[in-house]
């Protein structure tokens, strides 16, 4: 249990060593828990993926690479003890591991996207960051540019040009869980973006009714009017170009799902069609106040914030998609953790961040 005097002073921007160690030994608790909870048979290699994700998590915690976290893992009792390492107990362990991990990447993956998703209010963010590589763009630019690395060009708002990936996610704004994610090439259509990571995660014809929030990079006329007979309402930024009024029409006008209509649908037929109407209008008043949902899916930010900050996002050194794309899931869902662990204790993740990445400068 974390003192709510440290948890104040954090929140004020008055962090020393102590209390950041008392937040590091409460996070390491977590993790060790919900790490050795993934897993609902044992295989081979299990118990070194619980322990390597363990130790990812906690070393990009500390900002140590691999050697220096070992060492003082080494000089600390109270940290190993949490930890409680048995296979991945040294440097050496954990290199030799290292070294097989691309032979079990599938087997990590279905760890993952099995354990991130968690069930809370039905609102969602939908984006997309670059996770930067250490591709040197000089001296490797025409291998980039003629595509025998995986990592291209992208533009990053914040730093420019960069060599990378376009990671896109599908968050729970509630509570920070992890939907999807996924890397897609920087010419992949939104719609089809749209598509693959949102009605086939959240569409469904008859269940709960969910909100997803886009901004207007994601904004397309099948975007708008696909999700409505999924359940979905959209939320997404339109472009300045887009004649609102004609928009809306469209949507009024859109036909209910014909699969509604079918026999298996008779007794409830009349609630969908109610929810049916609810979306269109929830939809439309979506598009007239989109700006009044900036606070919730400014979460999103926040998340990628934290990946990139604390977790190693920002700097990858996997340049194929087939291994980037599970060392991005482990980072994500690491930063998932993290984020609620700080809802759970009342942290405020922006102040953390940012005694942190003062604290590693």
């Amino acid at each position: 249990m974390i003192p709510k005097s440290v948890v104040e002073k954090i929140n004020n921007g008055r962090m020393t060593e102590e209390k950041f160690r008392i937040i590091a030994l409460e996070f390491a608790k977590t993790v060790s828990e919900k790490a050795r909870g993934m897993f609902r048979k044992k295989e081979k290699y299990d118990d070194y993926i619980i322990e390597y994700y363990i130790v990812e998590t906690m070393r990009f915690f500390f900002g140590f690479p691999p050697i220096l976290f070992y060492a003082v893992l080494r000089d600390n009792r109270e940290l190993r003890d949490i930890l409680n390492l048995k296979v991945l107990k040294n440097f050496a362990n954990y290199e030799d591991f290292r070294k097989k991990l691309h032979r079990m990447k599938v087997r990590i993956n279905n760890i993952i996207k099995r354990n991130i998703a968690e069930k809370a209010d039905e609102i969602y963010g939908l984006d997309t960051t670059v996770a930067t590589v250490d591709l040197n763009r000089l001296r490797n630019g025409k291998k980039i540019k003629d595509g025998l690395f995986d990592a291209e060009f992208c533009f990053d708002s914040s730093r420019g040009s960069e060599v990378g990936y376009v990671v896109c996610s599908l968050i729970n704004l509630t509570n920070f869980s992890v939907v999807d994610v996924q890397i897609y090439p920087k010419n992949k259509s939104k719609k089809e973006i749209w598509e693959e990571m949102v009605i086939s995660n959240l569409g469904t014809e008859n269940g709960k009714i969910k909100v997803v929030i886009a901004d207007a990079g994601f904004f397309a006329y099948d975007n708008i009017l696909l999700p409505l007979n999924y359940r979905i309402i959209p939320v997404i930024k339109v472009r300045s170009n887009i004649n609102e009024e004609k928009l809306k029409s469209m949507i009024e006008n859109h036909p209910a799902n014909l699969f509604w209509f079918d026999s298996r649908y008779n007794k409830i037929l009349s609630s969908l069609l109610e929810d049916f109407e609810y979306i269109i209008k929830k939809t439309i008043e979506g598009i007239e106040s989109y700006e009044e949902f900036a606070e919730i899916r400014s979460r999103v930010e926040q998340f990628f914030k934290v990946a990139k900050a604390m977790f190693g996002l920002k700097d990858l050194h996997v340049y194929y998609r087939k291994y980037a794309i599970t060392e991005i899931r482990m980072i994500f869902y690491s930063t998932q953790l993290f984020c609620q662990f700080c809802l759970k204790n009342g942290i405020k993740i922006e102040s953390f961040v940012e005694r942190v990445r003062r604290r590693r400068v």
